[in-house]
């Protein structure tokens, strides 16, 4: 094993949070070691236990899925929404879509409340995908079209720094789709919208770090 991630193992033994992490990446990604999906999942709990919230999403994910531990989704649920409730981005989009689809049982309107809400938490940080989940929710559930529009625009406007480009792809067709249906002067609101939104809400225009 290299010694560079033996002493770093060594740390997290010992304690070190941030070690823990970055042994955990290293597993995951292969640096300095094979690729080892059970220990990388070790790493990464033993950070996630200690309070780390990035490290909690990463939990959560292999939890879900089954990668690295078996598959137990109600504790992937549980660090998924500690992640999500101390602000990352990700795990906010991930508990939206386990609310929207149905994962977390209970009746379509609280579902639906709670997809929102967690969408919200990732879109209002910048998160596109988060940004086109809530357009199409809104889109499907009829909710009024600015909500649709305010969001699609949003996501499409990450275009303008080269990112998320698939999702700013997607939320141009479907702000497209919007002002060729329905009442006249939809494109103009659209485009006011769009104004609106860079020149009021510049930082939901950029990915979370």
């Amino acid at each position: 094993m290299d010694a560079g991630l033996q002493e770093l193992i060594n740390k997290a033994e010992n304690g070190d949070v941030n070690a823990m992490v970055m042994v955990g990446d290293c597993f995951i990604k292969g640096y300095y070691t094979k690729v080892d999906d059970a220990q990388a999942f070790k790493y990464h709990k033993m950070a996630a236990d200690k309070g780390h919230v990035k490290a909690s999403a990463m939990t959560a994910i292999n939890y879900i899925n089954g990668i690295g531990v078996k598959q137990d989704k109600k504790q992937g649920i549980k660090y998924l929404k500690y992640a999500a409730d101390n602000g990352d981005a990700f795990a906010q989009y991930c508990l939206g879509c386990l609310y929207e689809d149905g994962s977390i049982g209970m009746t379509k309107m609280l579902r639906l409340g709670n997809a929102i809400t967690y969408y919200e938490m990732a879109a209002k940080q910048g998160y596109a995908k988060a940004q086109l989940a809530l357009g199409y929710l809104y889109n499907d559930n009829n909710y009024a079209f600015d909500k649709q529009v305010f969001w699609f625009a949003c996501a499409y406007l990450h275009g303008m720094y080269q990112e998320s480009l698939e999702e700013s792809d997607k939320a141009m067709h479907a702000l497209n789709q919007l002002s060729n249906k329905g009442f006249f002067g939809k494109k103009n609101k659209i485009e006011r919208i769009i104004e609106e939104i860079k020149r009021d809400y510049p930082s939901y225009l950029r990915e979370p770090k």
